[in-house]
């Protein structure tokens, strides 16, 4: 049993208990398992606890805390917020307006680049935002149909979800303490997203939804709050950086081989010019001729990655977790025999980035170690802020790097024959030093994601390499590379222990010698063997 000087509580109830699941895996994947435990009775509340998280907080809540409120307690609430909570916080709460549903539209952007909803969420500068990439963002953004969103977020809805809606109406009355809040389509102010109320022995964050800013960058509010706030006052916990020691930035990229494999010689062979690592996600079900054969080993010989796609690309994984199952394990079977020894039974591409939550349970059953999924358009439950554990899998170190990025022709001609929003989305990755993965599809006959020509496409990603190559200090790295260091970084426990002195531990591949880091007291510390 570690001995560990402040602890994470996440109070359960059964009322609560799916939000509760997404929300302790999400602290786990910043804070790491050492940190971060489930308060299931007030009876079990650790004398080590420095932070509490509470989820739709009722006034029994309230009567349990309120002298812990006084007492150098950092307190977190996610949604609804009772009565009593309401007053203590100095916050009106109101019936959301008639026109409310209105919210949720979504409405092409004046330009033509993308479509997003009429209302939005704005940001004031502040120390707890300073990590947020951007000043505003839409409850929801969609770059290509209503499928996916290039710069990595989930969807916020009004009303109608109980975990990711606006969970009330709510108006904040000191403008100093509020960090967020929801505007109209006319830019007038809704209510409150985002408050931090402070006093001289505690502080209390609350976020207008029932699981927190897990699926977004603006989860670095979060770890700003319980790691950098008022840390020469409050208790200072270390969290994982995405980033391994000695780098700025990860970036990686792949192609999600559906159709046509052999049809991606011309762009593997760019990348090799441009000695970026190159990885194809194979749908090993597909006809393959020579040609193909021979890519696949070009990119494995030339230090590059081959994952699985799965064998038949099924939606939602063929409806089932048996069907799930047998095409985890068959495709892994398959590529464990036609490109031995390089890595690539240990990780997969969800097809069509579809997760329900069998399909999951089948991955990890089948002995995969992660998965790539995460997007705007299906199960927000595995669109994740940062790479790590999943919910639902108890003490399972399975976990998902979520990748939301899609370098197609459709949308590069949406934004002007530009790359301008994917150097956009690069750099708002970097600021928050966070994994940045894109991803693009092999030509077919039948399909050409919307690239005029070949010529068209390479100039594209070669624009985008060379922009992100201008940028000092990037780990450019495979897939199998990039997923090696998330589960070594999953599998890392950071703590701080009662004499104060940081402390670590971790298992990682033996392949994997680059350090983790963690952020401490306003330091970034290198987690070296011991």
């Amino acid at each position: 049993m570690l001995s560990i000087k402040g602890r994470i509580g996440v109070l359960t109830s059964a009322r609560n208990q799916q939000g509760e699941d997404i929300v302790t895996a999400a602290f786990i994947r910043s804070f790491s398992r050492s940190q971060v435990y489930r308060v299931k009775a007030w009876s079990d509340m650790e004398p080590s606890t420095q932070c509490l998280v509470l989820i739709n907080p009722c006034d029994c809540d309230y009567e349990h805390l309120k002298d812990r409120l006084a007492a150098g307690l950092k307190l977190i609430l996610f949604g609804t917020l009772a009565d009593c909570w309401a007053e203590f916080l100095g916050v009106e709460t109101h019936a959301f307006p008639v026109e409310s549903a209105v919210g949720n539209t979504v409405v092409k952007e004046e330009s033509g680049v993308f479509s997003h909803s009429l209302w939005k969420i704005a940001y004031r500068f502040h120390d707890l935002t300073s990590q947020v990439p951007y000043q505003e963002r839409y409850l929801s953004r969609y770059d290509f149909t209503d499928e996916w969103n290039n710069h990595g977020y989930g969807r916020i809805g009004v009303q109608g979800d109980p975990l990711y809606a606006i969970a009330q109406c709510v108006q904040c009355k000191v403008s100093d303490e509020e960090l967020g809040w929801i505007e109209n389509e006319f830019g007038e102010k809704i209510g409150s997203y985002c408050t931090v109320h402070d006093s001289k022995n505690g502080s209390v964050l609350w976020v207008n939804r029932a699981v927190g800013p897990v699926d977004s960058l603006e989860w670095t509010i979060i770890e700003q709050y319980l790691s950098c706030y008022r840390s020469a006052e409050f208790f200072s916990f270390p969290y994982l950086l995405e980033v391994p020691a000695g780098f700025t930035g990860v970036c990686t990229m792949r192609l999600d081989c559906d159709q046509a494999i052999a049809a991606a010689r011309p762009l593997f062979e760019l990348y090799c010019q441009e000695e970026i690592p190159f990885s194809l996600a194979v749908l090993t079900g597909l006809p393959m001729d020579q040609a193909d054969w021979d890519l696949i080993h070009d990119v494995v010989a030339s230090g590059g990655a081959i994952v699985t796609h799965s064998v038949n690309h099924q939606p939602d994984w063929g409806g089932s977790y048996e069907v799930a199952l047998k095409e985890a394990l068959e495709s892994k079977w398959w590529l464990e025999n036609a490109v031995p020894a390089t890595n690539v039974n240990r990780y997969l591409v969800s097809p069509f980035h579809q997760n329900p939550r069998y399909a999951v349970k089948a991955m990890a059953d089948a002995g995969y170690a992660g998965f790539i999924g995460g997007i705007i358009h299906n199960d927000p439950d595995y669109l994740l802020a940062r790479s790590g554990v999943v919910p639902y899998m108890g003490d399972s170190d399975f976990f998902s790097l979520s990748q939301q990025c899609m370098l197609h022709g459709d949308c590069f001609h949406n934004y002007g024959n530009s790359i301008a929003p994917y150097l956009e989305t690069f750099r708002f990755h970097h600021s928050c030093q966070s994994i940045f993965g894109y991803l693009d599809h092999p030509f077919s006959s039948e399909y050409q994601y919307g690239w005029l020509t070949e010529s068209e496409r390479l100039a594209a990603h070669r624009e985008l390499i060379r922009e992100m190559k201008s940028v000092d200090g990037i780990w450019f790295c495979n897939l199998n590379a990039c997923l090696d260091f998330c589960h070594k970084r999953a599998r890392t426990q950071v703590w701080v222990d009662p004499k104060g002195i940081l402390q670590w531990s971790g298992q990682g591949s033996e392949k994997m010698t680059l350090a983790v880091q963690a952020r401490w007291q306003n330091e970034i510390h290198s987690l070296c063997a011991k």
